[in-house]
């Protein structure tokens, strides 16, 4: 029913050099089937030297995703190509397209209830759009978020989750390691165009039954002395225990000349009321009025814990995932989504994570693509058998179809 392929280039000076190394990986898998789409995840150079027009007007299949800092096949680990898992099906339609602009209109200071209609209405529209003409639910959603600082990583999520009960959703935020260094941003793709504030969604019809598994934090590695949020708003960060956030940070040991590196270390860990879950935030930028702007909400009245993010940690989580995934059985195809934060933290070792999938899936003749993330969408399984899916950060995800 569904067939899986992987392919990859490094040619980012020859287009056309690039799109026969595209064609011939799909001519030595095969070839396609009736109903084709591309997951595509590649570093910023690729959009921006116009790649996504040049493979949208020769390639005869729709493509989507987002950049990344690296990106890996089972067949080539190279942290400079652009990578692309192909799905394709006599059975199952696949229909994809991109949301209108998430961000509010210049100069607008729309409140949390503005937001949550713009989202909600934007993300309707597209998912009524993609479903016209299918006989059935779909069977799955891969979605590619934009990085729109202002808006927490949780809000975009309940939105997006929250009209399709049953529906699973495996996706990634785009990220650019070296975007502040470039002056540009991550983007989103699909097709021809690129954006840095719509998001991207793949609709797959009835017909696949994926699996899905999420390696987090772990939890012996979350200190145990907790603080809590006295002033924040939305998802920034100003007061934790009545003082200023940097002066807490700073009597905890954290360095504030470089915060990026120090809190992708050292994470912020959000606590529920009931403290039954931990929930990590990822650092996005320091304010100018003292605020610490992160990914996810940051209420007044939670708890907050630092946590350790070592190299050890992510060897042992990556590894448990992998092996547990490579495992699997009837595995036509994996899509991984690591944090970007964990590639961060591997130092110098930055392919540490592709190597050990590697070596977990050896003598496993499934293809795989696996990809660094901005924030990792994915379904967790609850204890009663049903599924939430999250908006999570630093975690390890994958699917196998």
């Amino acid at each position: 029913m569904l067939k899986v392929l992987t392919v990859s280039t490094e040619e980012l000076e020859n287009p056309e050099a690039a799109l026969r190394e595209l064609q011939d990986g799909i001519g030595k898998a095969g070839g396609l089937r009736t109903h084709s789409v591309g997951i595509l995840q590649c570093p910023s150079d690729f959009l921006l030297a116009g790649f996504a027009s040049f493979l949208a007007e020769h390639l005869d299949f729709d493509f989507l995703g987002s950049t990344t800092s690296i990106s890996s096949t089972e067949t080539s680990s190279k942290p400079s190509q652009l990578a692309m898992m192909i799905l394709s099906s006599d059975e199952v339609r696949f229909r994809a397209g991109l949301t209108e602009s998430l961000s509010p209109p210049k100069g607008a200071d729309w409140n949390d209830a503005e937001i949550r209609r713009h989202l909600d209405r934007s993300f309707l529209n597209l998912y009524r759009e993609l479903t016209r003409g299918f006989t059935a639910l779909p069977s799955l959603a891969v979605p590619f978020i934009p990085w729109i600082p202002g808006y927490s990583d949780q809000l975009v999520g309940r939105v997006m989750f929250g009209p399709h009960e049953g529906l699973s959703f495996f996706g990634s935020k785009a990220v650019d390691l070296y975007h502040t260094k470039r002056q540009t941003v991550p983007m989103v793709v699909y097709n021809q165009e690129t954006s840095s504030d719509q998001a991207a969604l793949l609709l797959c019809e009835a017909g696949l039954n994926p699996r899905f598994f999420l390696a987090n934090l772990l939890k012996e590695n979350i200190n145990r002395r907790k603080a809590i949020i006295t002033k924040s708003s939305r998802n920034t960060l100003y007061e934790v225990n009545d003082r200023p956030v940097m002066e807490f940070l700073t009597e905890q040991g954290l360095d504030d000349k470089n915060l990026p590196v120090t809190l992708a270390a050292t994470p912020l860990v959000l606590f529920a009321r009931d403290q039954s879950t931990h929930h990590p935030r990822v650092f996005v930028d320091r304010l100018r009025d003292g605020g610490l702007r992160f990914s996810g909400g940051m209420p007044e009245g939670m708890s907050v814990a630092l946590a350790v993010l070592d190299s050890g940690t992510i060897v042992e989580t990556a590894s448990a995932l992998f092996e547990k995934v490579a495992r699997e059985p009837d595995v036509k195809g994996a899509l991984f989504f690591s944090c970007l934060s964990r590639h961060v933290n591997l130092g110098w070792d930055e392919m540490r994570e592709v190597k050990l999938l590697e070596q977990a899936w050896e003598g496993n003749p499934a293809p795989w693509l696996f990809a660094y993330s901005g924030g990792e969408i994915c379904p967790k399984v609850l204890e009663d058998g049903t599924s939430e899916n999250l908006f999570v950060n630093f975690t390890a995800s994958a699917m196998v179809l």
